[in-house]
């Protein structure tokens, strides 16, 4: 029953984090095959991870390029590797607790999707305005 409330927690927090669509157009996302799904949710990653780059990349050079914020831009490099880290080790829970599910790849990448969203909004928010 713990196992079974563990995969109940990792799935919910896993869907509401990474507000991902399934239904979106995408070919491979509407589609009901699993191996469409993983690369649904692969593809979905990947552009969130390149969002996130853009807007790392838009903040650092702005510290950079300030006189009295070098400190603040490698600050911030070790705040962002730091965050990759964790984002990377949090959602590797969701393999392990989800191991041997259909699921499994999916859920993963959702995680890492919903966190890198979350980073960027951060980033955006935070440092951008």
């Amino acid at each position: 029953m713990k196992n079974c409330s563990i995969k109940l927690a990792v799935v919910v927090l896993c869907l509401h984090t990474a507000d991902v669509t399934l239904a979106n157009g995408n070919a491979l996302c509407d589609s009901p095959k699993t191996d469409d799904q993983n690369n649904c949710a692969r593809q979905n990653f990947h552009k969130a991870d390149g969002k996130l780059n853009q807007e790392y990349k838009a903040l650092l050079k702005k510290l950079t390029s300030q006189v009295d914020s070098k400190a603040e831009a490698i600050q911030l490099q070790k705040a962002q590797r730091a965050w990759l880290i964790f984002r990377d080790e949090d959602c590797e829970l969701i393999k392990l607790v989800e191991k041997g599910s259909m699921m499994q790849t999916m859920l993963h990448l959702s995680c890492l999707e919903g966190l890198t969203k979350e980073r960027t909004k951060q980033l955006k928010q935070s440092y951008l305005q």
